[in-house]
């Protein structure tokens, strides 16, 4: 199978066939979304990212005949969704090996890249392997900016000579970025400029710590007033969205679900491996850090995944009462990140200025 798009998918839609799918998986618990971290090397150095100075683990990055195995294991297992990404997946000499062997097994892929790496060459070969889509992010409408974020100069000027390569050919490109203080002014510049490409720009403002507890990215997170300001640039409509608020806020009830730890798709619709062979419910998670060159895929989502998914909060957790969990940017996978650090002060301070937001829209 080399290419995702079957005559069902063009039959039916995209996206519905991919809630139908999703919908389907998820009854039957299998996590139907797989990410791949091929490498942790990367010719970039983002402020942000998450896994700055993370060292190698101790051990060598999955071989291309190992992950050729793990990629059996995941098609086996059922999941059809996958996204490979790094560090810089193009930084491996095999990365077209990898992909693609995990294009003829049928799985439609994402490909996460700067793409500062991509050639001509590069790019004609995922004219002939398209994926599903390659994302790209953009940091700023200028060079100042963007390579401000990256930390290397010419970072900027390769992005769009990689964007333009694949344009020419018919790549999907998804261009995203994420929001720090050092971007934040210049979202709208941002925004057109991506427009004039011909692309859309989704925004990300949640930060993490690094993989090694490092909070180092923090110093470059949004104030909670200015998450909004990000947050009600992309809404076509602030007062219905504060309506909506307001109204899970009345209706809230402590459910025994609400109990739970995780409450996303972590381990449910997604999992993740990363560059050494260890799986995890998410790409962020290190609550199994289960080692598949000792186990399989399907022993860990079967075995290990129902155990995790079935932590609870502990009894004196403020989440568990919280009217406004619905709307909190907390995700699990910080607590495994924070270790005994866990502070919920910034989340609890960003969920309450939207709450006081809410409270002032009459219904």
């Amino acid at each position: 199978m080399g290419c995702f798009a079957s005559p069902l998918i063009h039959q039916e839609g995209y996206s519905k066939f991919s809630r139908r799918v999703h919908d389907k998986f998820l009854k039957n618990r299998i996590p139907v979304n797989a990410g791949i971290e091929l490498t942790r090397k990367c010719n970039l150095q983002c402020v942000h990212c998450y896994e700055r100075g993370v060292s190698k683990n101790g051990r060598e990055e999955l071989s291309f005949l190992q992950l050729r195995g793990i990629l059996d294991q995941i098609a086996e297992l059922g999941s059809l969704w996958l996204m490979l990404t790094g560090g810089e997946v193009l930084t491996r000499e095999d990365f077209f090996d990898i992909y693609i062997y995990a294009k003829k097994k049928g799985f439609i892929i994402s490909v996460l890249s700067n793409a500062t790496l991509i050639t001509p060459e590069i790019a004609d070969t995922f004219k002939k392997w398209k994926p599903f889509t390659v994302e790209i992010p953009l940091y700023g409408a200028d060079a100042r900016t963007h390579d401000g974020v990256t930390g290397v100069k010419g970072s900027f000027a390769a992005a769009l000579r990689a964007i333009a390569l694949l344009k020419e050919r018919n790549v999907q490109v998804n261009l995203k970025t994420f929001v720090t203080s050092l971007n934040y002014q210049s979202l709208k510049d941002l925004n057109k400029f991506a427009a004039n490409l011909g692309y859309g720009l989704s925004l990300d403002c949640a930060m993490f710590p690094c993989i090694d507890h490092s909070q180092e990215p923090y110093k470059y997170r949004l104030k909670p007033k200015e998450v909004f300001e990000v947050l009600f640039e992309t809404l076509q409509n602030k007062k219905d969205y504060l309506k909506t608020v307001k109204e899970t806020m009345e209706n809230f009830s402590c459910s025994e679900e609400s109990d739970y730890f995780y409450n996303c798709y972590a381990g449910k619709g997604i999992f993740f491996i990363d560059a050494f062979g260890f799986l995890d419910v998410c790409i962020f998670s290190k609550s199994l850090h289960y080692d598949l060159l000792k186990g399989s895929v399907k022993e860990a989502v079967e075995k290990h995944f129902p155990v995790i998914r079935g932590r609870k909060l502990e009894d004196n957790s403020k989440c568990r009462s919280c009217q406004m969990r619905n709307f909190c940017n907390f995700c699990p996978a910080i607590a495994d990140l924070e270790a005994d650090k866990l502070n919920l002060d910034y989340y609890c301070e960003t969920t309450n200025f939207l709450k006081g937001m809410a409270e002032k829209v009459a219904l």
